[in-house]
């Protein structure tokens, strides 16, 4: 249960502003992941934590994360996929929009593969975002505004912006073996995540 407590007090430090605390949890939950062996919970803790270092403006440690959180969904935690592909997008929307907006196909991709709801919301409030960014706003509220899901490609597959070439650029409740994405967090349980935009809660381990 103690990752179930870690995750909970992560969203609700998030969800009230004390971004600093919500690391500090995070940083404790993914260690407990790590420790207990979960791939799928150390992907989803990581995300978490990339998505809470772009709040507070480290977008450096964000990538790090976010690319960490990738790497490890890839090749061992594919549910986790979507998740960490939106996370990294996110990384790039600044500096490299049309990766960014590459990532977020992908992660599309994934998300309709797994059929899994909150997956492809998160893709679309990701892609309306990059829209706005970069000075579509018709796009982003027509995202927004219908519900509509991100273009889907054919395939979900690696591409050259992960791995490690990509570290190097610049920048659930635990219930079962299974994880549901909540905020995202978890042990030898599952994670499920509260179904709220951009929100981080509990991971699923």
């Amino acid at each position: 249960m103690e990752a179930l407590a870690l995750s909970i007090l992560r969203e609700n430090a998030r969800r009230t502003g004390r971004l600093t605390d919500a690391v500090a949890y995070g940083e404790r939950a993914a260690a407990l992941a790590d420790r207990v062996g979960s791939p799928e919970a150390s992907s989803f803790e990581r995300t978490n934590l990339a998505e809470l270092h772009l709040l507070l403006g480290r977008d450096g440690e964000a990538e790090r994360l976010a690319v960490a959180a990738e790497q490890t969904a890839r090749s061992r935690a594919p549910r986790t996929l979507p998740y960490a592909l939106t996370a990294l997008a996110r990384t790039r929307m600044t500096w490299n929009p049309p990766m960014a907006r590459a990532l977020l196909s992908r992660a599309a991709s994934c998300a309709g593969q797994s059929g899994e709801q909150q997956a492809l919301d998160e893709v679309r409030l990701a892609t309306a975002e990059l829209a706005l960014r970069t000075g579509r706003p018709e796009e982003a509220l027509s995202l927004l505004g219908t519900g509509a899901a991100a273009p889907v490609p054919p395939a979900c597959g690696a591409g050259p912006w992960s791995g490690p070439a990509a570290s190097r650029m610049p920048s659930r409740f635990w219930s079962g073996r299974r994880g549901t994405r909540s905020g995202r967090g978890g042990t030898s349980s599952s994670w499920r995540r509260p179904r709220c935009p951009r929100s981080r809660s509990v991971s699923p381990v």
